[in-house]
């Protein structure tokens, strides 16, 4: 026992144990072991809870005690080549669809945009359709019933749509998956990902997040500045656009 710290095998009730504190439960028999310090590269110190004797374990035992990091973060990666139409609907603000005709059309068009207004770019939907590449969890959850969601609808070319419902919780960006098909070619690969995503939601990093529930006012060139007090806006420029006159030097009188 006196050499129990020395290898982090101590009682884990003991408030300066290092040790973790593993049970393996069965329905015959909870089996518990302490894990304590690595002997190098290949082994390990552990004692079975309750008995005197520690031993060198090969291999060693590696635990992590935070849930989150025993997941399995990635979900599922579609590519943007393959994406068709985007319906967007964020929780305030306009809803907007983004489509193509084809693949070989590099940009999307907004069909949504105001009178008076333009995108930004041409290719300002863009990132919204591969904003579903490469996805990962940085944590997941129970689905719930929050008050205000937005939803991001994507097509595919070959007939898979995912449902995308967003919602923040403070700092925290959670996301819903409902898959469906509308295609044969595309109904195993929609019912693999229900498998996986239904009853769930999960949460994404906010550059994830923000990408799939764009306003459509972040993909328009901004407005003119408006006019500041006394009728002209940050350049000096009058309520009409009109820079004003430039001040005249003035004439010596002479005698």
């Amino acid at each position: 026992p006196e050499n129990y710290p020395a290898l982090g095998v101590e009682d884990t009730t003991s408030p300066k144990s290092t040790g973790t504190l593993v049970e393996a439960v069965t329905p015959a028999k909870t089996f518990s072991l302490i894990v304590g310090k690595a002997s190098g590269t290949k082994t390990g110190y552990v004692r079975v809870a309750k008995t005197p004797q520690s031993l060198l374990a090969e291999p060693p035992i590696t635990v992590d005690p935070d849930p989150k990091r025993w997941l399995d973060t990635k979900l599922f990666d579609i590519s943007q080549d393959r994406i068709k139409e985007i319906a967007v609907k964020p929780a305030d603000g306009p809803g907007y669809t983004a489509t193509r005709a084809n693949k070989d059309q590099s940009d999307f068009t907004v069909a949504e945009v105001p009178k008076g207004r333009e995108l930004s770019t041409p290719a300002a939907a863009d990132p919204i359709a591969g904003s579903l590449a490469s996805v990962a969890l940085d944590d997941v959850q129970k689905a719930g019933t929050p008050a205000a969601v937005s939803h991001a609808i994507f097509r595919t070319f070959d007939g898979l749509e995912i449902d995308a419902a967003g919602h923040k919780d403070g700092n925290l960006a959670w996301v819903s998956f409902t898959p469906r098909s509308t295609a044969k070619e595309t109904e195993a690969e929609a019912q693999k990902l229900d498998a996986l995503l239904k009853g769930w939601e999960f949460e994404l990093p906010s550059y994830k997040y923000d990408g799939m529930f764009r306003p459509l006012e972040d993909l328009l060139k901004k407005l003119p500045e408006p006019a500041a007090k006394g009728g002209k806006d940050a350049k000096g420029k009058d309520a009409k656009g009109k820079a004003p006159a430039p001040a005249m030097s003035p004439v010596p009188l002479s005698r």
